[in-house]
């Protein structure tokens, strides 16, 4: 994981079924829509694992709004993702002062 998500730990290796953490487990049929589902699982559990970490539910709401400006930062993102940096660039012209103000607010509130 790259891109903070308040569940993985990032640039950490994972052990997950689906990582080479557990070489006997993979399984040449899966597809990238499989491999994705099972991420996805991981992403929404609770329970640990090497290269996880626990937030709340809120501070991982704060990391999801995030991501986007957290993502332009990286030049490799950029280079694979073009039209979405342009999307991401778009979607935060027209993200409002209000819109940014409520989020510092919620970011206030956790730190204390």
């Amino acid at each position: 994981m790259i891109t903070p998500s308040g569940r993985f730990q990032v640039n950490t290796r994972l052990c997950l079924s689906i990582s080479d953490f557990h070489p006997d487990t993979w399984n040449p049929a899966w597809t990238v829509s499989t491999i994705i589902t099972g991420l996805l699982s991981f992403m929404n559990d609770t329970a640990p694992t090497l290269g996880s970490i626990t937030s709340s539910d809120a501070e991982k709401r704060i990391l999801a709004r995030r991501s986007k400006a957290f993502n332009l930062k990286d030049r490799v993102f950029c280079e694979l993702f073009p039209d979405v940096v342009e999307e991401i660039k778009k979607d935060l012209s027209e993200t409002s002062t209000a819109e940014e103000a409520t989020l510092r607010e919620e970011e206030e509130r956790l730190r204390r």
